[in-house]
């Protein structure tokens, strides 16, 4: 509904009823493994910067 072809949808429900009727339940999942896959490797940098950048700062506050 966020790319090119949102003018073919009018709302998230008819969305939906048009995923299934055109692709089956399948078809709700296409674009998963991508997804995953980067959500899987990118979460855990996000972590591990955080982390370290909050080490850094709490070392660079002087501290009483």
């Amino acid at each position: 509904m966020q790319g090119l072809y949102q003018y073919k949808y009018k709302n998230s429900w008819d969305c939906l009823k048009q995923i299934v009727r055109a692709e089956g339940i399948k078809g709700l999942y296409k674009g998963f493994v991508p997804r995953v896959s980067r959500v899987l490797t990118s979460v855990p940098l996000v972590f591990i910067f955080f982390e370290r950048s909050a080490e850094i700062i709490l070392n660079l506050v002087p501290r009483h």
